[in-house]
């Protein structure tokens, strides 16, 4: 008789604690990465900063980083976790205090580029965003420096170091070249 395998649910997830990976759950199916690196984490940090001066300060919402998981689907259980996420100030029983993860997609989904992922991946990642709700997308490769925006029923748009990015309607305000995301990375 074949054996199943074990579906894995959110709560199990919370309870799995630290084991120097990080991981998510697709359809009750464990997801493991391993710790994406250096260049990673400077980008990411650049665009949380860039982002929080944006939304906190005018009260728009919340900003998570650090991979803050969003719980999209339920029996079997779906959390995926951004590099960077925007939840806005409409939604704030998305964001309930406790250790748990945010209900729903967020509005803002960013995903960075990391030495594991495949430019192929990344987009995966962020179609994957589009397609559970998430308003906005915004995709970083340091790798040769761009930044696609994706948004449900729009084309890509890819910037360079020469264009600027901005918030549309999700953030009224922000405006960053996208030189200064990547300006961590040096030459």
């Amino acid at each position: 008789m074949p054996t199943r395998e074990r579906v894995i649910t959110a709560a199990d997830l919370i309870a799995m604690g630290d084991t120097g990976k990080r991981f998510e759950l697709e359809q009750g199916v464990l997801l493991a990465s391993e710790p994406p690196g250096a260049t990673h984490g400077v980008v990411v940090a650049s665009i949380a900063v860039v982002v929080w001066r944006h939304v906190v300060p005018a009260g728009l919402g919340v900003v998570l980083a650090g991979d803050a998981g969003f719980w999209l689907a339920r029996s079997p259980d779906t959390v995926r976790a951004p590099d960077v996420a925007v939840v806005l100030a409409g939604r704030p029983e998305a964001v309930a205090p406790g250790w748990g993860y945010v209900e729903g997609p967020p509005d803002l989904a960013v995903e960075v580029r990391s030495q594991h992922d495949s430019p192929a991946a990344l987009r995966e990642k962020g179609l994957m965003w589009i397609a559970r709700g998430c308003r906005l997308v915004w995709l970083a490769d340091p790798h040769d420096r761009t930044l696609t925006v994706l948004a449900a029923g729009q084309e890509p748009l890819v910037l360079t170091t020469g264009d600027t990015l901005d918030g549309g309607d999700l953030i009224p305000g922000l405006s960053v070249p996208v030189a200064e995301i990547f300006a961590g990375l040096g030459g």
